[in-house]
Formats: structure tokens, sequence, C-alpha cells
């Protein structure tokens, strides 16, 4: 089995702005690492279906997006790597139809922050690690594979990832987080 070199004994890391660059840098083996657990999350989470590229379609392109957690020391805590799609390659009215997903302004957060304090409610806070990944497209997505994870079909036939979930980077990504959200807001009652 590889082994991860000791952090401690290597330079201090740069965010790579390339695949390429990320594995021939000195802590490959760390952005690796951080690529094959992204790739665990997508498989767990059942975010596409290999399939041949349908004659008429267009699939849209991919990259890794690579970033450095640190601690409040400023010292290096995690290596982290995500696939997201080149939603700036989307046409408006073929590939997506919205875009528009709330967004929560800090006033009205206070506001409610206040109406809760005064109430004496409970309030529970959640953190969704993967939250676009876990929701459900409604539109027909085509994307190429992560580079570096490409499987080929029978033939050695190029195949391309057939989305169900969305995927960080969709320009119709932030509507389908928000609709489970929105639905349980709507539909919650009291008892």
């Amino acid at each position: 089995p590889e082994t991860t070199p000791d952090l401690a004994a290597l330079p201090e890391p740069a965010v790579p702005s390339s695949t390429k660059e990320a594995l021939s840098s000195p802590h490959s083996a760390f952005w690796k690492q951080a690529m094959d657990a992204e790739m665990e999350s997508m498989e767990a989470n059942g975010v596409w279906e290999l399939t041949e590229l349908p004659l008429d379609a267009t699939a849209v392109g991919g990259r890794w997006v690579y970033a450095l957690k640190r601690d409040k020391g400023g010292k290096v805590e995690k290596f982290k790597a995500r696939w997201v799609a080149k939603g700036y390659t989307q046409r408006d009215g073929i590939d997506y139809n919205e875009t528009y997903a709330p967004v929560l302004h800090l006033n009205s957060f206070r506001t409610f922050l206040t109406i809760a304090a005064r109430e004496d409610l409970e309030l529970r806070q959640g953190d969704f690690k993967t939250a676009f990944l876990t929701a459900r497209l409604v539109e027909t997505v085509y994307m190429d594979q992560p580079t570096g994870y490409e499987t080929r079909g029978e033939g050695g036939k190029k195949l391309v990832a057939h989305l169900l979930k969305a995927i960080y980077g969709l320009k119709q990504s932030p509507p389908r987080v928000c609709e489970p959200f929105s639905f349980l807001l709507h539909h919650h009652r009291s008892g």
C-alpha cells in the first residue's frame, strides 16, 4: 500500500490551478486523496450513470477545483478537490431554463433570529457537505467524466456522465438544491 508523505516534511503547499499541476506537485499524494474522496462521494450519492453521448446532445465540460482548508493558526488541515461543471458553456433555453434560487439576506436572518429568541423557539442548524450532490436534476444533462477517472465503454467507446443529480457549476443546480427545502417549509405544519 502507498503511504502518504509527512506533510510537515514538505514545503508549504500551493493551491494548484490544474490537475497536471496538482499531480506533479510535492503534495500530489494529498491532492490525489482529495480527488479520490470526491469521486467516492459522487459514487455514494449516485450523481451520474455512464453512457454513450446521444448524437443530438452535447456534453458539458468539467474541471477539478482545488482548495486548502486551514485551521485558526493557518496550518493546513485538509486538501480539498471538487469536480465542477463548466456551466459557463451552457446555453440559456437549451441546456437550462431556470437559475433562480432564493438567498437569505443578512438582515432577514437577523430578524428571524430575533423573533426566534423572543418567542423562545428552538432552532436547528445543518451543514450539508454534499447538498448539490443530493439534489435531483429534472433536465437531461451530459457531462465529461472527471479527468483521471475516465472509463471506456464496450469496444473502447468514449462514455460520458449522464447526470442524475446536481453538480457544482451547473447553471440549474442552485434551484434544484433549494426545491426540497422549499417544499418542507411550505408544507410543514406544527402539531
